[in-house]
């Protein structure tokens, strides 16, 4: 074995035959990531069709479900009104918000204006539709130089 231990970071985007390129190559080996998360990129209907849409991180916690798997329950990262929709909606509502976050507002932050915006902890804008000075439509538009990409100027104001 060529080493010791191998860790795989945000493996629930990773494709998985590239987590096993050195998950072969290793006595144990971490996944460590978040299969409700982003998942992998493909762009082969033929891949996802083969399965390869599926990370082995989220293979390994669907087959071994509590046994080799550690769930973390308290994030640390945004407002509880933020947090407790995805709660509910993607971890079976077993994840908490920490109190240093719990009630954590953007005007918080250093250098942050106060304004209704940043004093709010959810705020929901239908980008589709113009707001305040905006005087473009806030639709997506395919980049016209042919790359695919979506953009929306009207979105981009506003932040």
């Amino acid at each position: 074995d060529a080493f010791d231990l191998v860790v795989i970071d945000e493996a629930g985007q990773a494709i998985e035959p590239s987590c096993w390129i050195p998950i072969l190559q290793a006595k144990r080996c971490i996944l460590a990531g978040d299969q409700c998360q982003l998942a992998p990129v493909i762009f082969s209907r033929k891949a996802l069709e083969g399965g390869l849409g599926i990370s082995l991180l989220e293979r390994a916690a669907t087959l071994h479900e509590g046994i080799l798997t550690t769930t973390l329950t308290t994030q640390y990262r945004m407002n509880d009104a933020i947090a407790s929709w995805a709660s509910k909606e993607m971890y079976g509502g077993l994840l908490k918000s920490s109190k240093t976050v719990f009630s954590h507002l953007l005007v918080d932050s250093p250098f942050v204006k106060p304004t209704w915006i940043t004093q709010c902890p959810l705020v929901l804008l239908d980008t589709r539709m113009p707001y305040g000075s905006l005087s473009l439509g806030c639709e997506e538009h395919l980049d016209p130089a042919g790359t695919g990409s979506l953009y929306n100027e009207g979105e981009a104001d506003i932040g």
